[in-house]
């Protein structure tokens, strides 16, 4: 959605990619789509991510909640403790330096504040789902962590048989979520 114009040291929007953003926005929160599939849409109508690459649902998720669209811009999120192997420790929330209206924003407040609440909402266990693309779809939660499982289809297991698996560890593996992977075929399910 910007560009970084490195004579003035600013964020310029980037008129052509901005359209996407707000049409992201627009499907989370007044259409009812979830990331994996307006990942899916704009991968369909053939629209590229800014490195020309295939869009994933924690792109959507990174985007519907990154501050910057409301030009926002947020630093020392995190600190890096050695650069030979690339490791850093992660910076308390309250350390961070915020710089609020820093450049022009791309999505008005209101829209970005109405998403993060339609975020913690469908993360909520009473959340009626809208999504009908795989049968048990935010029907099942896992025992281990209490997150939602997600849909999988991968070739290399049972002929291309769905399956699910906790969300939590797809995004942030065992450190994250406390686990190992958890794997229910829809057949057994069914």
């Amino acid at each position: 959605g910007y560009d970084y114009d490195k004579t003035t040291g600013d964020w310029i929007i980037n008129q052509d990619e901005a359209v996407y953003v707000r049409k992201i926005f627009n499907m989370y929160l007044n259409e009812g789509y979830g990331c994996t599939k307006i990942a899916n849409i704009l991968n369909e109508i053939g629209v590229k991510t800014k490195r020309k690459g295939e869009w994933a649902n924690n792109t959507i998720r990174k985007i519907i909640t990154n501050p910057v669209y409301i030009g926002t811009l947020i630093q020392g999120k995190s600190r890096t403790i050695d650069v030979v192997i690339k490791k850093s420790k992660k910076i308390d929330e309250k350390d961070w330096y915020v710089h609020e209206n820093r450049f022009e924003a791309i999505i008005d407040e209101e829209t970005f504040y109405l998403t993060q609440e339609e975020i913690k909402r469908r993360g909520e266990s009473k959340y009626e789902r809208r999504s009908s693309s795989a049968l048990f779809s935010t029907l099942i939660k896992c025992g281990e962590c209490g997150s939602t499982f997600t849909i999988k289809r991968q070739k290399h297991f049972r002929n291309y048989s769905p399956y699910y698996t906790c969300i939590e560890y797809e995004r942030k593996g065992v450190r994250g979520c406390g686990h190992s992977r958890i794997t229910i075929y829809e057949n057994e399910l069914i």
